[in-house]
């Protein structure tokens, strides 16, 4: 997928939705946890571990001053 001059991608919605899985991520960890199903819990880390990486590539906020 590709941009044209005249598209911008909506970086607060990236943002959003990077912080969306990490929620979604963290929520499966813990309900592996608590009904010890260690094949939830194991790869909702991992999937805490992707989303680590996709946060390191959204930028931070611009500050409006």
């Amino acid at each position: 997928m590709s941009e044209t001059d005249d598209e911008t991608p909506d970086i607060d919605e990236l943002r959003e939705r990077v912080a969306d899985l990490r929620d979604a991520a963290a929520a499966l960890r813990e309900y592996g946890e608590d009904n010890e199903i260690p094949a939830v819990e194991r790869n909702a880390k991992r999937v805490e571990g992707t989303v680590s990486v996709l946060e390191q590539h959204v930028p931070e906020p611009l500050d409006e001053e």
